[in-house]
């Protein structure tokens, strides 16, 4: 059992070290250290990284969310900051195959987000930290459902949804802070 929650608080902290949606500005070398510091904590990490290892990753953060950085940068920034997780939980790292394929994919995901023309980018201007952003609630069903937007989207992703579906759900559609206030769409509408 503990071996099964230390590979959930790994993939926590991996997960949570590249998300995109934290509004941490990535060309703020201080505050992304700071960050970094605190998220390590947050995890009862912070006792397993060196101090050089913490500016590496902050560094790393930085390369993997600038705007200029390329997808080859954000995919080898990726991979690094993974592997240094790994070592610093002594847990045996994916194996290489595995390593190559998920900085490859992910760092895609993660370059198409960033570089996407359409998207408002992330700030604190939408909702600041610690409140929560607007909540939209719809229909009237017996089942309460609450539904959270995802990177650079607000509540709106789940409109056509909410309408199909008032009859069976009373649903509250969150907009998490940091997130966009409002999508600038494509001329084809995206719906869940």
């Amino acid at each position: 059992m503990r071996t099964s929650l230390h590979l959930i608080r790994i993939a926590a902290l991996a997960l949570t070290l590249t998300a995109i949606q934290v509004t941490t500005p990535a060309q703020d070398p201080a505050e992304t250290r700071a960050w970094v510091e605190s998220t390590l904590r947050y995890f009862s990490c912070d006792s397993k990284f060196t101090p050089a290892e913490t500016g590496r990753l902050a560094e790393l953060r930085v390369k993997l969310h600038a705007p200029a950085s390329t997808l080859e940068e954000r995919q080898g920034a990726l991979r690094e900051m993974v592997q240094m997780i790994f070592r610093a939980a002594g847990t045996t790292p994916p194996p290489e195959p595995f390593l190559n394929r998920f900085s490859q994919n992910q760092g895609k995901v993660i370059h198409a987000l960033i570089t996407d023309p359409t998207a408002k980018p992330v700030s604190r201007s939408n909702t600041p930290l610690g409140e929560l952003g607007h909540v939209e609630k719809r229909g009237r069903g017996p089942v309460p459902m609450i539904l959270i937007s995802d990177v650079r989207t607000d509540w709106t992703i789940w409109q056509s949804f909410m309408e199909r579906n008032a009859e069976r759900y009373t649903m509250y559609a969150v907009t998490l802070p940091g997130a966009a206030a409002r999508l600038r769409r494509r001329a084809r509408q995206c719906s869940i």
